[in-house]
């Protein structure tokens, strides 16, 4: 954002609010984002529970009325002064004889890993598509165990203003090299809410920090770093939730591997 009299954090316009469809009837909603692969190809990333709307354990429809999710819309931005955002239709399921899965999955871990990336279609060339980057600053600060992050999206389908998104403070609540469940997932403790499925979660910060190769920088500027995708917590009684590691989307997007339920 380069106006001087309005001036927002770019993560403000790159976490995305989703509305979940089957056919016209709406049924839930959740928060994504838009990542680019290697040939600049853009996807929209969220959860599996989200594009899906089933339970990533075990395939089951999630929505009281059996009906799962063929279409998403999302509210992308499209305009920085003024702000403004268009709300676009984005298909995650061919509703043909087979009714295929849009989407693509990790080539291990399915639907289990509960992050898909959607494939952005080129009907949506006109929008200010603003991908968050899957590669690490340089220097990148070294992510530990009670570091504050921040989950950008929309609880309970809330806005903070002009559409923009609320900001959730949390902290690393497990050790990040260590895989949770089995998988690349780690722990964060946080006052999360229905609707932020999916939001990405950041390192941002201007403060000095230690890097992965040990010496520490001084604050010279905003450094931002995608940790991972918040998945909902692990019990509803508690505020530790799950983040998919970043390093999933990477896996996802160069084995293109279709989607199953």
């Amino acid at each position: 954002m380069t106006n001087p009299a309005f001036s927002v954090a770019i993560p403000s316009v790159q976490s995305l609010q989703i509305e979940t469809y089957t056919r016209l009837e709406k049924l839930a909603g959740g928060t994504g984002f838009v990542v680019a692969d290697v040939l600049g190809r853009g996807y929209l990333i969220t959860n599996y529970h989200v594009a899906a709307g089933r339970d990533p354990g075990t395939g089951q429809v999630l929505s009281s009325t059996g009906a799962d999710v063929d279409r998403i819309r999302v509210n992308f931005f499209k305009s920085p002064d003024p702000p403004a955002w268009e709300k676009r239709s984005v298909k995650t399921r061919d509703r043909g004889d087979d009714d295929r899965p849009l989407w693509l999955e990790h080539p291990t871990y399915g639907r289990t890993i509960d992050v898909v990336a959607v494939p952005l279609p080129n009907s949506l060339n006109d929008l200010l598509l603003l991908p968050i980057s899957l590669d690490p600053p340089t220097p990148a600060p070294q992510i530990r165990v009670a570091e504050d992050l921040s989950i950008v999206g929309y609880p309970f389908g809330l806005t903070a203003g002009a559409q923009f998104p609320i900001w959730m403070r949390g902290t690393v609540a497990s050790e990040p090299e260590v895989n949770y469940d089995g998988k690349p997932i780690f722990l964060i403790d946080a006052r999360t809410r229905e609707g932020q499925s999916g939001s990405p979660v950041l390192y941002y910060s201007d403060k000095a920090f230690r890097g992965l190769d040990g010496n520490t920088y001084m604050g010279s500027g905003m450094v931002t770093q995608l940790l991972g995708v918040y998945s909902g917590r692990i019990d509803n009684r508690s505020d530790i939730g799950r983040v998919i590691k970043t390093k999933v989307i990477h896996e996802i997007l160069t084995a293109q591997k279709p989607g199953r339920d």
